[in-house]
């Protein structure tokens, strides 16, 4: 994996949504570059101000619903208006 592949899937792996051997190689770039460990280091830090900073709100019920019908239909990408 190379820094561009690091920051790509970084919230990826902030989200454990990476499969097993993209975790491992993203962990090893890591332990060999110090650039991506600080940038890694650094939106960690962020994340955990944002998440203190904002309430858990939950999205309006009209909105999940729409959401919610839109993935049934297939038609998920489309923008929701």
């Amino acid at each position: 994996m190379d820094c561009t592949k690091v920051k790509e899937t970084l919230f990826l792996f902030f989200d454990n949504e990476m499969d097993q051997t993209d975790q491992s190689q993203f962990e090893k770039h890591l332990s060999d570059c110090p650039q991506c460990a600080r940038r890694m280091r650094y939106t960690r830090q962020l994340l955990i101000l944002v998440r203190r900073s904002c309430g858990r709100q939950a999205a309006p019920t009209a909105l999940r619903l729409r959401i919610v019908t839109r993935l049934r239909l297939g038609r998920g990408a489309q923008t929701l208006h």
